[in-house]
């Protein structure tokens, strides 16, 4: 009946050339309208694969008028074309069934046509934003439907979701005989899947942060070039290449366990919570190749499910509350079967290796099982007479090891519940579970002791084979891990790993920085989570180091291999999950921008030219502009003079001023206390116990020595002029001359009524300096002194403490104090009339300046008048180069500009610690890498 119709569909009319160009466009549109993964109209049709062969959509529907009876054509042109029975489509794509050879539509070489067009279609259609988006930082929940569908048209989002399930369903043969094509196809691959999260969050941020953080030569860059943001500056320069991170997923939980399941096709992750603890546990399942959120397979979840179990083979979850159990059929989307079980609390459970029972273990000490088909219980284990801490089935599931808070390890048929062996003296982890360990084979099972010892026991006759004697300086492991031969046993330690050979009793390794660990499947790699951010992969037959991989921030929580052994998953504290291709990590280099350490602070020179980081490595000195970094010393007080080229540097052995222009340095006598005037040419410094000198740097010779006869110094500033030292003791303060060694005014400026004296700092014209004066009992106050006339000029009074920042404005009208004592607040006075001119109560940790030509106060770029003067947009941002309105959002991961996002930090590029210096920001991760970033006045939209 078909080959009738679409024989009657050519006229006889038409020449034997017409006949052939009018079969070709049927083969063309009914083979594309067959094989579509979704209908579409006539007119997005003709969009999609008919604007390439036909003229008009008349045309096109010219070839399909002869075919009503076998595609529906609606007269609606809203309304989708497509075939009337299923069996047009299977007589079409059968070469055995659709005997005329011109009307055979054949499946690849459809799809691969359809696939072009697609590209086609998408090359000519998209360009950026075409959604119209006002801000970079526009998350997607926030379009409105109607906008995207107006954007774009049915025909090219088409196109966008089904190109690539079109090309893969051709033949491939040509395409990877193209390396450059395919290079580019999987470089595109690295690019969303490593930035996946963000683009489907703010998807504008695919020209921004997706590109200033690709790879320097990736094709995907490259190509793109034109988009990378020029009001954006990075530094350090970026790898030249993709490095061995397949794929970040980010999670909202500590990632504690992530592993491969149903054939490495999806990853699970999850977490669960420690009976005492109260988080509800947590699981996810991703597409492993594109890191796609599965998220109708799973449950939807409450606050009370404390254990989650995924099955072996990825198709079952268990789901534990206190005293009910879920099982949930991924398959079908749907629970097997709920289980409420009474009033006593289940504190453990676990699934068999085969999938058909699940152990739970009880507060009480009875261990339940269950078959997991029908839901049924199955035995009863008794003879435990504390809480369950452990539950382990060997690798066939004929067996269960299980422990309780009393000590015991015993091990169960699980066929008949008959007890087959009893073990004493077991160790319990943290008082909340045992460490035991099947070998992959189920022959053996390691046990540790409470006695600092390995036991491994031959299962079949229930007696020790191997007894291994840990040092009681190693401490007692928290987790036993078997290779997948057998012959070598990883013990975890709190920060080490030992490798025990099981032939010969001896430790072969000592991995010290790691506490988790994986074996490949086929036991020739080893790899070992640090305990900071580190993942190393060893070469077990070679023994040496195959590969180092960098990107998490916080510590490892687990590792997994995948089947075939070339793909490695991590999970962290960061949380984040990563998938690792072991060989590119074998070849990619480390990071050029070389970590610094654990940084604990950052702060840019007094002009911005240099950062500054204080780490457990000491300091380094980079420069801001070129991203190197200029000096590395040990040291933990760092002092700038005010042009940035000399810094001087106080450690444990001495004190330093280094030239950061000449590589030059000179060491200070010795002493404490070091200050460093504004020009750097002195240094001031507490010698004996109240003995200031005044040291010349460039002449190396002391200038002069005098004595503060108050009590014991503890702070030294000296005058924006280099003229002056103010030195304060617990409750005196000294003005000097630098020149003359002489207490100015005639004696020191005593300050009796107060215990504590901090913060003090000389306005700009040297003609006032402020201290905060504190103590218990006591009126705690700002004073403001006049310097020449050595006498007090205003108290003011406000809950001050010692933890306080003084900042003057340029002129020195004004002077502003900071305080976080009893909450965090800002007062600000004039200086010239004692008048309080504001009192704000911004955020923690604001940062506070006064910009000159400017009667206003700005708190994290936001101007607040100080005056009656009125000023513009543009009056500030004239003024306004050094005053900056960039911060880091509360969760780390967004730069905003005004409050508003503009850039989004990958994960190994968030903060631990950051600073920021006008339209500057230096950003130090947890991992060690630094970000200099800069950012021009207009953010382009």
């Amino acid at each position: 009946m078909y080959a009738l119709v679409l024989q009657n569909s050519i006229k006889e009319r038409y020449t034997d050339e017409e006949q052939q160009r009018n079969r070709l466009r049927f083969i063309h549109i009914v083979g594309s309208i067959v094989i579509l993964l979704e209908s579409l109209p006539m007119s997005q049709l003709f969009m999609l694969f008919g604007g390439a062969h036909f003229e008009s959509q008349e045309e096109l529907e010219g070839v399909l008028q002869t075919l009503h009876s076998v595609i529906d054509i609606p007269e609606d042109a809203n309304n989708p074309v497509q075939t009337l029975h299923l069996s047009f489509r299977d007589f079409l794509l059968d070469p055995d069934r659709c005997f005329h050879r011109q009307f055979w539509v054949d499946e690849e070489q459809a799809n691969q046509t359809l696939a072009v067009d697609c590209l086609r279609l998408m090359s000519s259609s998209l360009q950026k934003n075409m959604c119209g988006l006002t801000s970079f930082g526009t998350r997607k929940a926030e379009i409105d439907v109607t906008v995207i569908e107006n954007a774009f048209s049915p025909a090219v989002q088409y196109a966008c979701r089904h190109w690539a399930e079109h090309a893969s369903r051709e033949s491939m043969t040509e395409f990877q005989q193209s390396s450059l094509a395919y290079e580019f196809v999987h470089e595109c691959r690295l690019f969303a899947t490593n930035f996946r999260h963000v683009i489907e969050k703010a998807p504008e941020q695919l020209y921004v942060s997706a590109i200033l953080f690709s790879p320097m030569q990736s094709s995907v860059r490259q190509t793109f070039a034109s988009s990378v943001p020029r009001w954006i500056r990075l530094r350090p320069q970026l790898h030249e290449t993709w490095g061995p991170s397949l794929q970040t997923i980010e999670c909202s939980y500590v990632v504690e366990c992530a592993c491969f399941v149903q054939g490495d096709r999806l990853i699970a992750t999850y977490f669960s919570p420690k009976p005492h603890e109260k988080p509800s546990a947590q699981l996810e399942i991703w597409d492993a190749q594109t890191g796609e959120r599965q998220t109708n397979l799973l449950p939807i979840t409450g606050d009370s499910e404390k254990i989650i179990k995924l099955s072996a083979d990825g198709l079952t979850v268990v789901l534990v509350s206190d005293n009910v159990l879920k099982f949930w059929d991924i398959a079908k989307r749907d629970f097997r079967f709920v289980l409420q079980k009474g009033h006593s609390l289940i504190v453990c459970a676990e699934l068999s290796g085969d999938n058909n029972f699940l152990a739970v273990g009880y507060e009480g000490g009875t261990i339940q099982l269950y078959d997991t088909k029908a839901g049924d219980r199955r035995n009863k284990l008794e003879g435990h007479s504390d809480r369950i801490t452990g539950l382990e089935f060997s690798p066939d599931s004929k067996i269960i090891a299980t422990s309780s808070l009393n000590a015991v390890l015993r091990l169960w048929n699980v066929q008949n519940g008959s007890l087959l062996h009893t073990v004493e003296g077991l160790y319990t982890y943290h008082w909340d579970s045992s460490i035991i360990a099947f070998s992959s084979d189920g022959k053996l099972l390691a046990v540790a002791l409470e006695s600092y010892a390995i036991q491994v026991w031959d299962v079949a006759v229930g007696k020790v084979e191997l007894n291994l004697e840990i040092t009681e300086t190693a401490g007692r492991p928290g987790q036993i891990v078997f290779s997948p031969n057998g012959e070598v046993l990883a013990l975890l330690f709190l920060d080490s790993v030992q490798l025990w050979d099981m032939r010969t009793g001896v430790c072969i390794s000592m991995l010290t920085g790691s506490n988790v660990v994986a074996f490949s499947p086929d036991g020739e790699l080893f790899a070992s989570g640090s305990t900071t951010d580190q993942v190393r992969v060893w070469n077990m037959q070679k023994d040496e180091l195959h590969c180092t991989l960098d990107g998490h921030t916080e510590y490892l929580d687990t590792l997994n291999f995948s089947e075939d052994g070339r793909t490695l998953l991590s999970g962290s504290g960061d949380l984040t999950a990563r998938v690792w291709d072991i060989q590119r990590g074998s070849r990619h280099p480390s990071e050029s921008n070389e970590p610094v350490g654990n940084v604990y602070n950052v702060t840019f020179s007094k002009d911005g030219k240099g950062v500054v980081l204080l780490s457990s490595s000491g300091v380094q000195v980079f420069d801001f502009e070129t991203g190197d970094c200029r000096l590395r010393s040990d040291g933990s007080i760092v002092s700038f003079s005010s042009e940035g080229q000399l810094v001087m540097i106080t450690s444990d052995y001495d004190t330093r001023v280094f030239d950061l222009q000449t590589g030059s340095h000179s060491i200070l006598p010795d002493g404490n206390l070091y200050t460093l005037s504004t020009d750097g040419q002195l240094a001031a410094f507490k010698y004996k116990k109240n003995a200031i000198r005044i040291w010349n740097i460039p002449h190396d010779e002391e200038t002069v020595c005098f004595s503060h006869n108050q009590g014991d110094i503890y702070e030294m500033v000296f005058s924006t002029d280099s003229e002056l030292l103010a030195s304060l003791s617990q409750n005196q303060i000294g003005i000097w001359n630098i020149r003359t060694g002489k207490c100015i005014s005639g004696g020191n400026f005593p300050a009796a009524d107060h215990h504590h004296l901090s913060s003090v700092t000389f306005s700009p014209n040297n003609e006032f300096f402020a201290v905060v004066c504190y103590g218990m009992g006591c009126e705690n106050t700002l004073k403001l002194w006049d310097v020449r006339a050595a006498r007090l000029r205003f108290k003011f009074g406000w809950d001050l403490w010692f933890n306080n920042k003084i900042v003057f404005g340029p002129d020195s009208r004004l002077v502003a104090v900071v305080s976080d004592h009893d909450g965090y607040g800002i007062l600000v006075w004039n200086t010239q009339t004692g008048e309080r001119i504001l009192k704000l109560s911004p955020s923690d940790d604001s940062r506070v300046e006064f910009l000159a030509g400017i009667d206003a106060l700005f708190i994290d770029g936001k101007p607040y008048a100080t005056g009656t003067a009125e000023f513009t947009e543009s009056e500030v941002a004239r003024y306004s180069r050094s005053i900056s309105d960039l911060q880091i959002d509360v969760s780390r991961t967004w730069v905003t500009k005004s409050s508003e996002p503009i850039l989004w930090l990958p994960p190994e590029r968030r903060p631990g610690r950051y600073e920021v210096w006008g339209n500057q920001m230096a950003i130090s991760s947890d991992n060690g890498l630094i970000t200099f970033l800069t950012f021009n006045d207009e953010v382009e939209s």
